[in-house]
This record gives C-alpha cells, structure tokens and sequence, in this order.
C-alpha cells in the first residue's frame, strides 16, 4: 500500500507541476496576445482571466465580471434594437443547447463601430465562437475575439482615393496631347 501511495503521490505532483505549466503559458498568451479576447459567461460578463489588450482596445481597466453591454455594446454605434437583438440572442444561446447558437449566430455583429472613452471611432472586428459543456450539448460560454481594424479601414479608404486618381491619370494619359492641350488651354488661358 506504501508503493501504491508513493506512486499516487508522484503522479499528483506531476500532474499538478503539468497544469501549472500550462497555466503559466496560457496566462503569458493572453497577456502578450495584440487582440482582446475573453470568454463571456451565461450571465453576460466577462470572465476574470482575458487578454491584457482588450483593455487597450476598449481604453478601459478591471473588465472581469463586467457585462458585455455596459463594456462594448453601450459605447458602440449600434442601434438599441440591434443591442436588444444581441442580448437576446447571447441570453438565448448560453447555457442553452448548441442548436440555439446555429439559430442565432447570425444576430451576433461582426463588425462595430465603438466610440472609445477618449473620443476615439473604433472599428473593431468580433468573431464569436461557442464554448460547449463537457457533454457536448449545452453552451457553457462564448469566446470572444475582438480586434482593433481602424487603422487597416483608414488604409483601405486612402488606397482606394488613391486607385481613383490613378484612375483619372490614367485616362489623361490616354488621350492624345492635343485634348489635353486644349483642355488646358480652356481652363487656364
């Protein structure tokens, strides 16, 4: 029984050193991790262990066990029935069978624009994943993902200004000198 206890003992000690481990690394993800993520609980807030830069993102602290409408929704520009829609649907899916999800997945915004405490349009990208009970049926919480995309948005819209004048000097270029010539002459003279 000694031999058995010892055994037992070891395997506990190595057990626990494994998911200590574990934990160590998943809390250095979250915290060096360039995007907010967290899981969101059947009550709606947001759990204690979440990434480091989702505070940066929404320029708020101390965002665990906060719920997601005074944290994100009430500072984002969506109408309040879009608001309503989307706690509807998150009170629907959490802690309800999965099937609840596939019907409401499509209330759930993608995309939103958020008015930051310093006065700041963020665009930010959310992608919204279940997190599924240890049988597999019933909806335990929500992964949340949310990334910052304004400055990519900025970037877009000065590419696409940009391809526009290219555009018009492009077909400038393709006219014969004498149209230009006396365009300008026109305009200028």
């Amino acid at each position: 029984i000694n031999t058995i206890n010892e055994k037992l003992e070891k395997k506990v000690i190595e057990r626990t050193l494994a998911l200590s481990e574990k934990t160590k690394s998943q809390k250095t993800m979250l915290q060096n991790l360039k995007q907010g993520v967290f899981l969101l609980n059947k009550d709606l807030s947001i759990e204690k262990e979440y990434s480091k830069y989702l505070e940066n993102i929404l320029e708020k602290q101390g965002l665990q066990d906060i719920d997601i409408i005074k944290t994100l929704l009430e500072s984002s520009s969506l109408s309040i029935d879009n608001k309503n829609t989307i706690i509807m649907s998150l009170s629907s899916i959490l802690g309800d069978d999965k099937i609840n999800y596939e019907l409401n997945e499509h209330n759930l915004p993608r995309e939103i624009t958020y008015n930051s405490p310093s006065g700041q349009k963020k665009h930010l990208q959310l992608s919204w994943d279940l997190v599924d009970d240890r049988n597999n049926i019933t909806v335990d919480k929500m992964l949340v993902v949310v990334r910052d995309v304004t400055k990519i948005k900025e970037l877009a819209y000065k590419a696409k200004i940009k391809q526009k004048e290219f555009k018009i000097l492009t077909q400038i270029i393709a006219r014969p000198v004498e149209n230009f010539l006396n365009f300008f002459n026109e305009v200028f003279f």
